[in-house]
């Protein structure tokens, strides 16, 4: 998912139902934990720019660059999981700057 996909959703300000929305095998449960294709809650580990994280945590969807979302055929670097996988990669300094220097420039040619 990327961040313009982000930005257009109706499901932006909740992290965990942007996710489900775009991804049929994830559902939250009741208690709030994510699970993929009915495997267990504690089953699912998400990383956060490289960080492993035990659950989904709240991250603002502007700062959000890009969703990886692996429910099958994980890749043996995060092979400590068989529930499932979800990368969270937040924007850098880099993307920022880019599109302030787009939009100063797209105010410049009105």
């Amino acid at each position: 998912i990327n961040s313009l996909d982000i930005m257009k959703s109706p499901a932006k300000n909740d992290l965990k139902a942007l996710i489900a929305s775009r991804n049929s095998d994830i559902k939250v449960g009741s208690d709030g934990q994510m699970m993929i294709r009915g495997s267990r809650g504690n089953n699912l580990i998400s990383y956060i720019d490289g960080v492993k994280m035990n659950e989904v945590q709240s991250v603002p969807s502007a700062a959000i660059g890009a969703i990886t979302i692996y429910s099958s055929a994980i890749p043996a670097k995060y092979g400590d999981t068989t529930g499932g996988v979800i990368i969270i990669e937040t924007k850098s300094y880099y993307d920022l700057w880019r599109a302030a220097k787009l939009k100063r420039s797209a105010e410049a040619m009105r």
